[in-house]
């Protein structure tokens, strides 16, 4: 009998519902707008902090950086602190007191000009120890890792990323094994090139060549180089007006490659800039791009003994660009952070009331900012759904007020043959919670396809999960019992008296 009577109220809640179609179809697509808005919202929200997670991964996994200056106060670092003060003494050191540090390496750095073929690339390479890619998560799409022998030896090979691999090779072209020249200012034999080519001063003397004055950005692959390249002028060969133009790829290719062939030593003479040639021995998988707009696969790696003796010219006493450790768990990290400052500091002869002449981030402080700034963008993007979702509840509840008008004759005729007030109470939450259940999967439907077109669109990485689909659909529900109660509540309680006689 109560299963008869439920079955009763759903019917009549829902004929009540489909009795004023147009009605009801605005009320639905507000709701589902507000619904699509908070999905999509979420899915920015989650896809967000996917990204954070895999910036953390990036940066490395519980890892600690150590770099040479004082820690910055209120924007100011005093210029005395600013100069290097670690070595690899120092990690050296680290690594034998602080059993807590489960790797530690130290790396130095310089902006170099990569070479291959006709091809360069403005890139900075970083001279590690082997634990080095173990800390900042680094795996490999080709090719292997650096060995022991390979620093012990001084091995002119190198690792590069995916950046600068798209810049130097063709598409389909093998890297690993291949032979890369890197230079600080390679240059061309003295006299060959004067005037100006497409912005560009070329000097009377020892000139780049060619490589070095197009950062070719290996846009369209299928576009043609002598179209990219510089012409030469007309003092050296044909104008640069016209068909006639000849580029300086054509003009110094031959050259070029024959450099490739020699290692710094063969260089001519009268060209006072050295390269080094190395060899490729691995190509690291993509990272993307930092949340500080820093491209992670704009990278070259080469053994740190080989990046000291060559491209530096220190000994092992001078300093280094950064000591970088990690801890087996990140619970180790703060005490790890400690035993680490206090070391260095007693090595550096800091008192007391002295400040550290060196900076400890981890890999958390490092994404906190990014995460901060996602983590407002998600609220704000909250609060406007709700306010979407605010308006949608107005609208059910302004329908449902106008039905309880519209049919004030048949409440009093329900209630006159029986009804109680909490049927009529029932029927008209069954009503409300049928516009919220239709508009909350129409809302879903928006906000999976919103979601995707804004992947497509924008490049955002969105996530929906069941777990998002769920709350959506639950809030669409609540917006409609809460908003919906007021009307039922007012029909419920009319006198059925009253109800019989109203026009």
């Amino acid at each position: 009998m109560v299963r008869v009577a439920a079955r009763g109220l759903i019917r009549v809640g829902i004929e009540g519902t489909i009795r004023h179609p147009f009605r009801s179809l605005l009320s639905i697509a507000s709701l589902g707008f507000g619904v699509g808005a908070v999905l999509i919202t979420i899915a920015i929200g989650s896809g967000a902090k996917a990204t954070v997670v895999d910036q953390l991964l990036a940066i490395g996994r519980n890892a600690i950086f150590v770099n040479p200056g004082a820690p910055v106060v209120h924007g100011v670092r005093r210029a005395a602190e600013i100069s290097a003060t670690l070595t690899v003494a120092d990690g050296q050191a680290l690594q034998e007191a602080i059993p807590l540090l489960q790797s530690i390496c130290w790396t130095v750095g310089e902006t170099v000009q990569a070479i291959h073929g006709p091809w360069n690339w403005k890139t900075r390479v970083v001279g590690i120890t082997p634990s080095c890619l173990e800390i900042r998560n680094w795996s490999f799409i080709a090719g292997r890792p650096f060995e022991e022998e390979d620093l012990v030896r001084n091995k002119s090979v190198a690792i590069i990323g995916l950046t600068v691999l798209r810049n130097l090779f063709e598409v389909g072209e093998e890297a690993v094994s291949a032979r890369i020249r890197l230079s600080k200012h390679l240059v061309a034999p003295q006299g060959l090139m004067t005037g100006t080519g497409e912005g560009i001063q070329i000097k009377t003397g020892c000139a780049p060549p060619l490589p070095l004055l197009v950062q070719n950005p290996r846009v369209g692959e299928s576009e043609d180089r002598a179209r990219r390249a510089p012409c030469v002028s007309e003092g050296l060969s044909r104008s640069c007006a016209g068909r006639g133009r000849l580029p300086l790829y054509e003009l110094y290719e031959p050259l070029w490659r024959s450099w490739g062939r020699h290692d710094v030593d063969s260089v001519p003479s009268n060209c006072s800039a050295p390269a080094w040639t190395f060899e490729i021995v691995g190509v690291l998988a993509p990272k993307g791009v930092n949340a500080f707009g820093y491209d992670l696969d704009d990278v070259i790696y080469v053994p740190f003994s080989t990046a000291l003796h060559r491209i530096k010219g220190h000994a092992l006493t001078e300093p280094v660009e950064a000591i970088l450790a990690s801890t087996r768990r990140r619970e180790e990290i703060s005490l790890a952070i400690e035993q680490i400052r206090s070391l260095l500091r007693e090595r550096h002869g800091k008192g007391s009331e002295q400040t550290d002449d060196f900076t400890i981030r981890t890999d958390v402080e490092m994404s906190g900012v990014s995460q901060a700034a996602d983590a407002e963008l998600t609220q704000m993007l909250v609060a406007v759904a709700a306010v979407s979702l605010l308006g949608a509840g107005v609208g059910i509840m302004n329908m449902l007020l106008v039905s309880v008008t519209e049919r004030t004759r048949e409440i009093g005729v329900r209630m006159a043959v029986g009804a109680k007030r909490r049927h009529i109470l029932v029927q008209f939450l069954i009503e409300a919670l049928f516009l919220s259940l239709i508009g909350g999967v129409l809302g879903i439907a928006l906000g999976v396809c919103g979601a995707r077109l804004i992947t497509m669109a924008a490049g955002w990485p969105t996530i929906i999960s069941a777990e998002s689909v769920a709350v959506a659909l639950l809030f669409s529900l609540a917006v409609g019992l809460f908003f919906g109660l007021y009307p039922a509540n007012k029909a419920a309680r009319l006198s059925p008296i009253e109800a019989l006689r109203y026009e």
